[in-house]
């Protein structure tokens, strides 16, 4: 565990957040399996089977495979510092679903949401833009009004995840929400607490706006791309407002959006066809 923290440490990457998570979750293990401590030598087969198993137990979606990965890194990276005899996740993996578990939200959903009142004002305004703009939260909570030229309705940013150069026309209700946080003196465009207290926040509000939906900040994104493709938006316009690096991501908005669009036509109530 000390090994484990040392690696979080000195870990300069985008996802340290993830690590982070993946520390708790592993803290949280321990208690459960009666670890007092964890030495180099508990680390075997065994115990990262077990912890996979907590993983797929703890989390749904792509959640699991996610950390799981996180966790192998660091193994790995033990295995070459001599820390372990042998690599304990040899052929040990969680294959990542392709398809996209999160919830959506749905037009009338977010509407209902916008009408429903928040604590946190800045939150709200930050995850609806996110709802019209794609953004994740590393990139909304970051936002500047330099990225922001509100005469051509464009927004111009280089995302945290891919580095990729992002530049996008904003919709009507982005604009309306930028011009709601014209007030904040400050050269970031929203002024947003941590990432799970900015969780907490969405909870509490989409219970009160009664959506009975497991919305996390990154579903703003899923909404956004699932939502684009229900408008037959076609897949490389939809790539490039997303930012995507390759289109396989994108296609998993698609498969997404044709589910709903068959769920939509089962509904259709039927008629019975008799013959004269």
């Amino acid at each position: 565990m000390a090994y484990l923290q040392s690696y979080i440490d000195s870990y300069t990457k985008k996802d340290k957040r993830v690590m982070l998570a993946v520390q708790q979750c592993l803290i949280e293990f321990n208690k459960q399996m009666n670890y007092k401590s964890v030495t180099a030598s508990d680390v075997t087969v065994s115990f990262v089977e077990d912890f996979k198993t907590y993983l797929q137990d703890k989390f749904k979606g792509e959640t699991p495979a996610t950390y799981f990965a996180r966790f192998k890194k660091v193994l790995k990276k033990g295995y070459k510092e001599k820390l372990f005899k042998e690599y304990p996740a040899m052929d040990i993996f969680i294959k990542k679903d392709g398809q996209i578990k999160k919830d959506v939200l749905n037009f009338d959903e977010i509407t209902q949401l916008s009408n429903t009142p928040m604590t946190n004002e800045q939150v709200k305004n930050a995850f609806i833009f996110s709802l019209f703009t794609g953004l994740r939260f590393v990139d909304v909570k970051v936002l500047q009004w330099s990225n922001i030229d509100l005469k051509t309705a464009k927004m111009t940013i280089k995302q945290s995840k891919t580095g990729v150069t992002l530049t996008t026309h904003l919709h009507e209700t982005a604009i309306e929400i930028l011009k709601a946080q014209k007030g904040i003196n400050t050269p970031l465009v929203f002024k947003l607490p941590s990432h799970n207290a900015c969780l907490k926040d969405l909870d509490v509000w989409t219970k009160k706006a009664k959506i009975n939906k497991h919305i996390t900040w990154h579903c703003a994104r899923h909404s956004f791309g699932t939502n684009l493709s229900l408008l037959n938006v076609n897949s490389f316009e939809l790539s490039q407002l997303m930012g995507h690096t390759t289109m396989t991501y994108t296609q998993k908005y698609v498969r997404v959006a044709e589910i709903q669009k068959q769920k939509a036509i089962d509904i259709l109530p039927g008629v019975s066809l008799t013959s004269k």
